[in-house]
Protein backbone atom coordinates (compact mmCIF):
# COMPACT_ATOMS: atom_id res chain seq x y z
CA UNK A 1 0.00 0.00 0.00
CA UNK A 2 1.86 2.79 -1.15
CA UNK A 3 -0.15 6.27 0.07
CA UNK A 4 1.45 9.32 -2.43
CA UNK A 5 -0.42 12.35 -1.22
CA UNK A 6 0.58 15.03 1.76
CA UNK A 7 -3.01 14.23 3.69
CA UNK A 8 -2.46 12.70 7.47
CA UNK A 9 -2.98 9.17 7.82
CA UNK A 10 -4.32 7.29 10.87
CA UNK A 11 -1.73 6.46 13.64
CA UNK A 12 -3.30 2.84 13.50
CA UNK A 13 -2.41 2.53 9.41
CA UNK A 14 0.66 4.45 9.64
CA UNK A 15 2.12 1.43 12.07
CA UNK A 16 0.55 -1.38 10.06
CA UNK A 17 2.37 -0.07 7.08
CA UNK A 18 5.56 -0.20 8.25
CA UNK A 19 4.38 -3.78 10.54
CA UNK A 20 3.09 -5.17 7.11
CA UNK A 21 5.46 -4.20 4.77
CA UNK A 22 7.41 -6.94 2.41
CA UNK A 23 11.04 -6.62 2.87
CA UNK A 24 13.74 -8.60 0.74
CA UNK A 25 15.82 -10.68 3.16
CA UNK A 26 18.75 -10.88 3.23
CA UNK A 27 21.22 -13.83 4.41
CA UNK A 28 24.88 -14.14 5.84
CA UNK A 29 27.20 -16.82 6.94
CA UNK A 30 28.71 -16.37 10.54
CA UNK A 31 30.70 -17.36 13.06
CA UNK A 32 28.96 -19.41 15.13
CA UNK A 33 30.48 -17.79 18.75
CA UNK A 34 29.44 -14.14 17.00
CA UNK A 35 25.60 -15.76 15.85
CA UNK A 36 23.79 -14.49 19.00
CA UNK A 37 20.42 -12.84 19.10
CA UNK A 38 20.91 -13.11 15.26
CA UNK A 39 17.82 -15.37 13.68
CA UNK A 40 18.89 -18.41 12.15
CA UNK A 41 18.08 -18.56 8.76
CA UNK A 42 18.37 -22.70 8.08
CA UNK A 43 17.68 -25.75 9.76
CA UNK A 44 20.32 -27.05 11.72
CA UNK A 45 20.51 -31.29 10.99
CA UNK A 46 22.62 -33.23 13.44
CA UNK A 47 25.57 -34.77 11.76
CA UNK A 48 26.24 -36.96 15.28
CA UNK A 49 24.85 -38.13 18.30
CA UNK A 50 25.45 -36.42 21.25
CA UNK A 51 26.78 -38.18 23.17
CA UNK A 52 28.39 -40.38 20.47
CA UNK A 53 29.17 -43.35 23.45
CA UNK A 54 27.09 -44.51 26.99
CA UNK A 55 28.59 -41.78 29.23
CA UNK A 56 28.19 -41.47 33.33
CA UNK A 57 26.50 -37.91 34.59
CA UNK A 58 28.52 -38.74 37.87
CA UNK A 59 30.93 -40.03 39.69
CA UNK A 60 30.80 -43.39 41.30
CA UNK A 61 31.32 -47.31 40.34
CA UNK A 62 29.91 -49.27 36.97
CA UNK A 63 29.95 -52.92 36.58
CA UNK A 64 26.90 -55.09 35.75
CA UNK A 65 23.48 -54.93 37.75
CA UNK A 66 22.65 -58.96 37.39
CA UNK A 67 25.69 -58.98 40.36
CA UNK A 68 23.88 -56.83 42.70
CA UNK A 69 20.46 -58.19 42.44
CA UNK A 70 20.16 -59.95 45.95
CA UNK A 71 22.40 -57.52 47.84
CA UNK A 72 20.66 -55.63 50.97
CA UNK A 73 22.37 -53.51 53.52
CA UNK A 74 23.11 -56.20 56.00
CA UNK A 75 24.42 -58.07 53.28
CA UNK A 76 26.36 -56.23 50.38
CA UNK A 77 27.62 -57.67 47.60
CA UNK A 78 31.96 -56.83 47.25
CA UNK A 79 33.17 -55.85 43.37
CA UNK A 80 36.60 -56.24 42.93
CA UNK A 81 37.58 -53.31 41.40
CA UNK A 82 39.51 -53.51 38.22
CA UNK A 83 40.41 -50.37 36.58
CA UNK A 84 39.46 -46.13 37.25
CA UNK A 85 38.41 -44.02 33.86
CA UNK A 86 38.62 -40.10 34.27
CA UNK A 87 36.38 -38.09 32.30
CA UNK A 88 37.90 -38.58 28.81
CA UNK A 89 39.91 -41.50 29.11
CA UNK A 90 38.55 -44.90 27.57
CA UNK A 91 39.06 -48.10 29.46
CA UNK A 92 40.60 -51.24 27.48
CA UNK A 93 39.25 -53.55 30.21
CA UNK A 94 35.86 -55.07 30.09
CA UNK A 95 33.31 -55.77 33.04
CA UNK A 96 33.17 -59.64 34.13
CA UNK A 97 30.94 -61.22 37.01
CA UNK A 98 31.91 -59.49 40.09
CA UNK A 99 33.75 -56.96 38.66
CA UNK A 100 33.71 -52.95 39.05
CA UNK A 101 35.62 -49.95 37.28
CA UNK A 102 35.71 -46.60 39.48
CA UNK A 103 34.33 -43.88 36.99
CA UNK A 104 34.01 -40.01 36.77
CA UNK A 105 31.59 -38.04 35.44
CA UNK A 106 31.38 -37.40 31.45
CA UNK A 107 33.95 -40.65 30.56
CA UNK A 108 32.86 -43.56 28.77
CA UNK A 109 30.90 -46.64 30.37
CA UNK A 110 32.99 -49.89 30.04
CA UNK A 111 32.62 -52.64 27.99
CA UNK A 112 30.24 -55.13 29.89
CA UNK A 113 28.72 -52.59 32.34
CA UNK A 114 25.15 -51.23 32.75
CA UNK A 115 24.77 -49.24 35.49
CA UNK A 116 26.55 -47.06 37.82
CA UNK A 117 26.17 -46.21 41.55
CA UNK A 118 27.45 -42.54 43.07
CA UNK A 119 30.13 -42.94 45.37
CA UNK A 120 27.82 -41.51 48.26
CA UNK A 121 26.02 -45.04 48.11
CA UNK A 122 28.70 -47.10 48.48
CA UNK A 123 31.59 -48.51 50.65
CA UNK A 124 35.53 -48.92 48.81
CA UNK A 125 38.74 -49.08 49.09
CA UNK A 126 41.33 -48.91 45.91
CA UNK A 127 40.23 -52.60 45.36
CA UNK A 128 37.24 -52.56 46.52
CA UNK A 129 33.65 -51.92 46.63
CA UNK A 130 31.18 -52.62 48.49
CA UNK A 131 26.99 -52.13 47.35
CA UNK A 132 24.18 -51.97 49.64
CA UNK A 133 20.61 -52.08 47.16
CA UNK A 134 19.89 -53.45 43.87
CA UNK A 135 20.57 -51.23 40.91
CA UNK A 136 18.39 -51.10 38.18
CA UNK A 137 19.61 -51.64 34.29
CA UNK A 138 21.15 -48.66 32.77
CA UNK A 139 20.31 -46.78 35.96
CA UNK A 140 22.62 -43.44 35.54
CA UNK A 141 23.85 -43.84 32.50
CA UNK A 142 23.42 -41.89 29.10
CA UNK A 143 22.32 -43.77 26.56
CA UNK A 144 23.91 -42.33 22.77
CA UNK A 145 22.33 -40.24 20.88
CA UNK A 146 19.98 -39.64 24.75
CA UNK A 147 20.51 -35.55 23.68
CA UNK A 148 20.61 -35.49 20.23
CA UNK A 149 20.00 -38.14 17.59
CA UNK A 150 22.13 -37.87 14.19
CA UNK A 151 19.34 -36.84 11.60
CA UNK A 152 17.23 -34.76 14.09
CA UNK A 153 16.46 -31.20 13.53
CA UNK A 154 17.94 -29.42 16.31
CA UNK A 155 17.51 -26.07 15.53
CA UNK A 156 14.65 -24.85 13.48
CA UNK A 157 15.17 -21.62 11.03
CA UNK A 158 13.94 -18.77 12.26
CA UNK A 159 14.92 -19.27 15.45
CA UNK A 160 16.49 -16.46 17.74
CA UNK A 161 20.39 -17.64 18.86
CA UNK A 162 20.32 -17.18 22.34
CA UNK A 163 23.11 -18.39 24.40
CA UNK A 164 21.73 -21.76 24.38
CA UNK A 165 21.28 -22.17 20.97
CA UNK A 166 25.37 -21.29 20.80
CA UNK A 167 25.93 -24.36 22.77
CA UNK A 168 24.29 -26.52 20.76
CA UNK A 169 26.21 -25.31 17.52
CA UNK A 170 29.84 -26.02 19.74
CA UNK A 171 28.32 -29.05 20.42
CA UNK A 172 27.73 -30.21 17.40
CA UNK A 173 30.82 -28.91 15.66
CA UNK A 174 28.92 -26.17 13.30
CA UNK A 175 31.59 -23.29 13.25
CA UNK A 176 29.56 -21.07 10.88
CA UNK A 177 25.58 -20.84 10.14
CA UNK A 178 23.21 -18.92 7.96
CA UNK A 179 21.45 -15.85 9.48
CA UNK A 180 19.75 -12.91 8.58
CA UNK A 181 21.82 -9.97 8.16
CA UNK A 182 21.37 -7.29 10.36
CA UNK A 183 20.61 -3.96 8.27
CA UNK A 184 23.43 -1.18 7.94
CA UNK A 185 21.17 1.95 9.44
CA UNK A 186 22.59 5.64 8.40
CA UNK A 187 21.55 8.56 10.98
CA UNK A 188 21.84 12.27 10.35
CA UNK A 189 19.88 15.72 12.05
CA UNK A 190 18.95 18.30 9.73
CA UNK A 191 19.47 21.68 11.45
CA UNK A 192 21.95 24.85 10.90
CA UNK A 193 20.92 25.64 14.11
CA UNK A 194 22.61 22.47 15.80
CA UNK A 195 25.86 22.20 17.41
CA UNK A 196 27.83 18.73 18.16
CA UNK A 197 28.79 17.80 21.60
CA UNK A 198 32.20 18.83 21.82
CA UNK A 199 31.16 22.67 20.62
CA UNK A 200 31.26 26.15 22.17
CA UNK A 201 27.65 26.90 22.97
CA UNK A 202 26.40 29.23 20.77
CA UNK A 203 23.70 31.89 21.51
CA UNK A 204 21.06 30.71 19.34
CA UNK A 205 21.91 27.29 18.48
CA UNK A 206 21.03 24.47 20.02
CA UNK A 207 23.16 20.58 20.59
CA UNK A 208 22.09 17.85 18.75
CA UNK A 209 21.02 15.04 20.84
CA UNK A 210 18.99 13.20 17.69
CA UNK A 211 21.26 11.70 15.69
CA UNK A 212 22.83 9.87 19.00
CA UNK A 213 19.81 9.24 20.30
CA UNK A 214 18.42 7.41 17.24
CA UNK A 215 21.89 5.88 16.67
CA UNK A 216 21.74 4.05 20.02
CA UNK A 217 18.29 2.82 19.66
CA UNK A 218 18.91 1.33 16.09
CA UNK A 219 22.13 -0.36 17.81
CA UNK A 220 19.51 -1.82 20.51
CA UNK A 221 17.22 -3.33 17.70
CA UNK A 222 21.08 -5.11 16.41
CA UNK A 223 21.50 -2.54 13.40
CA UNK A 224 25.00 -1.56 12.38
CA UNK A 225 24.79 2.54 11.91
CA UNK A 226 26.58 4.95 10.14
CA UNK A 227 26.56 8.39 12.39
CA UNK A 228 26.82 10.81 10.16
CA UNK A 229 26.40 13.31 12.55
CA UNK A 230 24.66 17.14 11.14
CA UNK A 231 23.71 18.83 8.12
CA UNK A 232 23.22 22.33 7.28
CA UNK A 233 19.36 23.03 6.31
CA UNK A 234 20.86 23.72 2.56
CA UNK A 235 18.57 21.83 -0.17
CA UNK A 236 21.84 21.10 -2.50
CA UNK A 237 23.76 19.75 0.30
CA UNK A 238 20.74 17.52 2.30
CA UNK A 239 19.84 16.00 -1.59
CA UNK A 240 24.33 15.09 -2.02
CA UNK A 241 23.38 13.70 1.68
CA UNK A 242 21.13 11.59 1.26
CA UNK A 243 22.28 10.08 -1.83
CA UNK A 244 25.28 9.25 -0.08
CA UNK A 245 23.02 7.17 2.59
CA UNK A 246 21.49 5.36 0.28
CA UNK A 247 24.07 3.97 -1.20
CA UNK A 248 26.06 2.70 1.63
CA UNK A 249 22.85 1.71 3.81
CA UNK A 250 19.53 -0.24 4.07
CA UNK A 251 17.97 2.41 6.08
CA UNK A 252 18.24 5.95 6.25
CA UNK A 253 17.22 7.93 9.11
CA UNK A 254 17.05 11.47 9.47
CA UNK A 255 15.80 13.79 11.91
CA UNK A 256 14.47 17.50 11.48
CA UNK A 257 13.37 19.67 8.58
CA UNK A 258 10.13 18.15 7.71
CA UNK A 259 7.59 20.55 8.59
CA UNK A 260 6.68 23.66 6.49
CA UNK A 261 9.13 26.29 7.38
CA UNK A 262 11.20 28.45 4.99
CA UNK A 263 14.26 26.31 6.02
CA UNK A 264 12.39 22.71 6.14
CA UNK A 265 13.86 21.62 2.59
CA UNK A 266 13.63 17.71 3.44
CA UNK A 267 10.91 16.72 1.73
CA UNK A 268 11.54 18.36 -1.41
CA UNK A 269 15.31 17.08 -1.19
CA UNK A 270 13.53 13.68 -1.27
CA UNK A 271 11.48 14.32 -4.26
CA UNK A 272 14.39 14.88 -5.63
CA UNK A 273 16.13 11.96 -4.89
CA UNK A 274 13.58 9.91 -6.42
CA UNK A 275 11.62 8.38 -2.92
CA UNK A 276 8.29 7.43 -3.27
CA UNK A 277 6.54 8.58 -0.09
CA UNK A 278 4.42 5.77 1.80
CA UNK A 279 3.41 8.57 4.54
CA UNK A 280 4.45 11.98 5.17
CA UNK A 281 2.08 12.78 8.43
CA UNK A 282 0.32 10.99 11.06
CA UNK A 283 -2.46 12.36 12.94
CA UNK A 284 -0.58 11.51 16.22
CA UNK A 285 1.24 13.93 18.78
CA UNK A 286 4.03 14.02 19.27
CA UNK A 287 5.53 13.50 15.84
CA UNK A 288 2.89 14.02 13.60
CA UNK A 289 5.47 15.24 11.34
CA UNK A 290 7.11 12.09 9.58
CA UNK A 291 8.12 10.79 6.39
CA UNK A 292 8.80 7.47 5.21
CA UNK A 293 9.82 6.31 2.18
CA UNK A 294 11.27 3.80 -0.40
CA UNK A 295 13.88 4.17 -2.55
CA UNK A 296 15.00 0.76 -4.85
CA UNK A 297 14.55 -1.90 -1.64
CA UNK A 298 15.65 0.74 0.43
CA UNK A 299 13.92 3.06 2.61
CA UNK A 300 13.96 6.34 4.14
CA UNK A 301 12.43 7.77 7.57
CA UNK A 302 12.53 11.67 8.01
CA UNK A 303 11.77 11.97 11.41
CA UNK A 304 10.20 15.03 13.75
CA UNK A 305 13.62 17.42 14.71
CA UNK A 306 11.84 17.76 18.23
CA UNK A 307 13.83 15.36 20.37
CA UNK A 308 11.16 13.20 22.19
CA UNK A 309 9.23 13.30 18.67
CA UNK A 310 11.85 11.45 16.97
CA UNK A 311 12.00 8.97 20.12
CA UNK A 312 8.34 7.97 19.70
CA UNK A 313 8.58 8.06 15.36
CA UNK A 314 11.86 5.67 16.06
CA UNK A 315 9.15 2.92 18.27
CA UNK A 316 6.75 3.25 16.35
CA UNK A 317 7.91 2.88 13.10
CA UNK A 318 11.80 2.40 12.15
CA UNK A 319 11.91 -0.22 15.36
CA UNK A 320 9.56 -2.76 13.95
CA UNK A 321 11.08 -2.53 10.06
CA UNK A 322 15.04 -3.03 11.41
CA UNK A 323 13.51 -6.01 13.40
CA UNK A 324 11.49 -7.10 10.34
CA UNK A 325 14.85 -6.88 8.14
CA UNK A 326 16.61 -9.43 11.01
CA UNK A 327 12.60 -11.83 10.44
CA UNK A 328 12.00 -11.07 14.18
CA UNK A 329 8.99 -10.01 16.40
CA UNK A 330 8.09 -6.28 15.34
CA UNK A 331 5.24 -5.90 18.17
CA UNK A 332 5.70 -4.12 21.36
CA UNK A 333 4.97 -6.13 24.15
CA UNK A 334 1.07 -5.50 25.48
CA UNK A 335 -0.33 -5.51 28.95
CA UNK A 336 -3.50 -4.62 30.54
CA UNK A 337 -2.71 -2.06 33.20
CA UNK A 338 -4.02 0.13 36.00
CA UNK A 339 -3.68 3.97 35.78
CA UNK A 340 -2.21 6.22 39.06
CA UNK A 341 -2.93 8.84 37.45
CA UNK A 342 -5.44 10.55 34.47
CA UNK A 343 -4.93 12.33 30.85
CA UNK A 344 -6.83 14.36 29.35
CA UNK A 345 -6.83 14.43 25.29
CA UNK A 346 -9.15 16.91 24.06
CA UNK A 347 -7.29 17.09 20.43
CA UNK A 348 -8.54 15.46 17.66
CA UNK A 349 -5.55 13.29 17.36
CA UNK A 350 -4.45 10.39 18.99
CA UNK A 351 -1.58 11.17 21.48
CA UNK A 352 1.33 8.99 22.25
CA UNK A 353 1.99 9.08 26.09
CA UNK A 354 4.80 8.56 27.78
CA UNK A 355 4.64 6.90 30.74
CA UNK A 356 6.52 3.83 33.48
CA UNK A 357 4.98 0.61 33.76
CA UNK A 358 5.60 -1.48 36.91
CA UNK A 359 4.29 -5.05 38.33
CA UNK A 360 3.21 -5.79 41.42
CA UNK A 361 0.71 -8.29 43.34
CA UNK A 362 -0.37 -9.34 40.26
CA UNK A 363 -1.12 -6.55 38.56
CA UNK A 364 0.44 -4.20 36.29
CA UNK A 365 0.33 -0.31 36.70
CA UNK A 366 1.02 2.81 34.92
CA UNK A 367 1.98 6.26 35.79
CA UNK A 368 1.68 8.80 32.48
CA UNK A 369 4.23 11.71 32.62
CA UNK A 370 2.57 14.91 33.24
CA UNK A 371 4.89 16.73 30.92
CA UNK A 372 4.03 15.21 27.34
CA UNK A 373 5.57 18.18 25.20
CA UNK A 374 7.01 17.13 22.06
CA UNK A 375 10.61 18.99 22.60
CA UNK A 376 11.26 17.70 25.91
CA UNK A 377 13.58 14.88 25.87
CA UNK A 378 14.42 14.64 29.37
CA UNK A 379 10.96 13.41 30.43
CA UNK A 380 11.83 9.81 28.35
CA UNK A 381 14.30 8.78 30.91
CA UNK A 382 13.31 6.31 33.29
CA UNK A 383 9.98 5.55 31.19
CA UNK A 384 9.72 2.50 30.14
CA UNK A 385 6.34 2.49 28.04
CA UNK A 386 3.64 4.07 25.75
CA UNK A 387 -0.31 4.57 26.14
CA UNK A 388 -1.79 5.22 23.23
CA UNK A 389 -4.65 7.33 23.65
CA UNK A 390 -7.69 7.98 20.78
CA UNK A 391 -8.08 11.58 20.38
CA UNK A 392 -11.00 13.21 22.29
CA UNK A 393 -10.45 11.08 25.46
CA UNK A 394 -9.98 11.72 29.01
CA UNK A 395 -8.57 8.85 31.15
CA UNK A 396 -9.17 8.38 34.94
CA UNK A 397 -6.82 7.09 38.33
CA UNK A 398 -8.35 3.47 38.24
CA UNK A 399 -9.05 2.94 34.64
CA UNK A 400 -7.43 -0.06 32.83
CA UNK A 401 -5.69 1.07 29.90
CA UNK A 402 -3.62 -0.89 27.21
CA UNK A 403 -0.14 -0.45 27.39
CA UNK A 404 3.27 -1.15 25.44
CA UNK A 405 6.63 -1.53 26.50
CA UNK A 406 9.22 0.17 24.84
CA UNK A 407 11.89 -2.24 25.93
CA UNK A 408 11.46 -5.03 28.26
CA UNK A 409 13.55 -5.20 31.60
Amino acid sequence: MIINNFSPIDLKVARELTEEIVVDEQFEKVYFNDALKKVIAEDIISRVNIPNFDKSPLDGYAFREEDVVNTCKENPVVLEVIDVIMAGDVSEKSISNGQAVRIMTGAKVPTGANCIVRYEDTEFTEKEVKIFAPIGKNKNIIRTGEDVRKGDVIIKRGTLITPAEVGVLASLGIPFVNVYKSPVVSVFATGSELLDVTDEMEDGKIRNSNSYTIEQLAKMYDAEVIQYGKVDDDLDTLVDMYKKALRNTDIVISTGGISVGDSDFVLTALDKVGVKTIFSRVMAKPGGHVFFGEYEGKYVFALSGNPAASLMNFYLYVRPLILKLQNKNVHMLKVQSELLNGFNNKGKVSRILRANTYYKDGKFYTEIEERQASGVLSTMVSKNSIVVMPSQTEYSKGDIVEVEFLYEK
